[in-house]
C-alpha cells in the first residue's frame, strides 16, 4: 500500500477507470514527474490494463531488498486513474526499477525507487506493444527472472 500512496492509490493500480501510457525524456536536472513527455498519452488497452495492474499490485512483483548503484533514468510513465485519483508509476528499463507518484506527490514509499526484475519481461512486452515505432523500446529484451529462494 505504501508504494502508491495508501489504500486509495493502491484501489487507483489495481482498479483504473483509464491508463495511458506516456514516452518520456530522461533529465537527471529534473524530477521524474517533470521530465519532458515525447509521445503520449497512449491508451493501454482493457486487457493489457488489467495484466499491467495485477503485476504491480503483486508484492512478490518486486524484489524488495535490491538496492542497486544506477541512476534511474525513467523513459515511460503509465497513468492510473480511478475517479479524480492519479498514480503515475515511472519506469527505467535500463537499470528496472520504477517510482510512484500519486497526485503529483512522490510516494514509492518515501521517494526509494523499487527494483521490479520479477515483472521486466511482461512490463518490456508491455512497453513494445504500446509503442511499436520507437526503436529504443523495440531493442529492449524481455527478461524472465526467478524469485530467489
Amino acid at each position: 500500500m505504501e508504494l502508491f500512496g495508501g489504500e486509495e492509490g493502491l484501489k487507483t493500480v489495481a482498479y483504473p477507470t483509464k491508463v495511458e501510457a506516456y514516452r518520456l525524456k530522461p533529465d537527471p536536472q529534473k524530477q521524474p514527474r517533470e521530465y519532458a513527455v515525447t509521445v503520449g498519452p497512449v491508451p493501454l488497452s482493457k486487457d493489457l490494463a488489467t495484466k499491467v495492474s495485477r503485476d504491480l499490485v503483486t508484492s512478490s512483483s518486486y524484489w524488495w531488498e535490491m538496492g542497486k548503484p544506477c541512476k534511474p533514468r525513467y523513459g515511460l510513465r503509465l497513468s492510473f486513474h480511478r475517479g479524480q485519483d492519479q498514480v503515475d508509476v515511472f519506469l527505467c528499463y535500463e537499470c528496472m526499477e520504477l517510482l510512484v507518484a500519486r497526485n503529483g506527490k512522490m510516494t514509492s514509499g518515501l521517494g526509494q525507487a523499487k527494483s521490479f526484475d520479477f515483472m521486466n519481461g511482461r512490463l518490456v512486452l508491455a512497453a513494445k506493444t504500446l509503442f511499436p515505432d520507437d526503436p529504443e523500446i523495440q531493442k529492449l529484451q524481455p527478461i524472465d527472472y526467478e524469485l530467489p529462494e
